[in-house]
């Protein structure tokens, strides 16, 4: 039965850190509702111009709402899908159909926070979109202690031979 469950529950996990950073990427888009400007500690770090807050605040309200949605939508089918877990006799196409679900969310998820990324390009100079993504890369545990490192060091390891890094 293990063999069954594991991958639900790898699901499970994957799904709720998509949870948490969908979170995280709503707090930086975070725009305040009485100004055209925008705030968060990611345009913090990459310092917008106020030309810059105004042309993305309607970016980020949309951005927002839409992620917002899409987590509710997650949580609800983690919620089930838990339920199906824990129920006296397991229903395995309901636990697959609620699994398919929620990797549709996460995949909608993804592609909206891609999407959203893309149209900030636009709007931010060369030397803010390398600030934002050394800012993403650093928050997504690559460049920290501990984290993947740069992807040069995952496919070689960090001695530089041909061989994951110790752990």
């Amino acid at each position: 039965m293990w063999p069954k469950i594991a991958p639900l529950l790898f699901a499970l996990s994957i799904s709720m850190n998509l949870a948490v950073a969908g979170t995280w990427l709503v707090t930086a888009a975070y725009a305040r509702q009485d100004e055209p400007e925008i705030e968060g500690f990611m345009l913090d770090e990459i310092e917008i111009t106020e030309n810059q807050a105004r042309r993305m605040g309607p970016t980020f309200r949309e951005f927002r709402g839409s992620i917002n949605e899409l987590a509710e939508q997650a949580d609800s089918a983690r919620e089930d899908l838990l339920d199906l877990l824990d129920a006296d006799e397991l229903d395995h196409d309901a636990i697959n159909e609620t699994h398919r679900q929620i990797v549709d969310i996460q995949a909608k998820m993804q592609r909206t926070v891609i999407e959203h990324l893309i149209a900030q390009r636009d709007i931010l100079s060369p030397g803010q979109q390398e600030h934002l993504f050394d800012a993403l890369r650093q928050r997504a545990g690559r460049g920290r202690a501990g984290g993947m490192g740069t992807g040069q060091q995952r496919r070689r390891g960090r001695d530089g031979r041909n061989e994951p890094p110790n752990r």
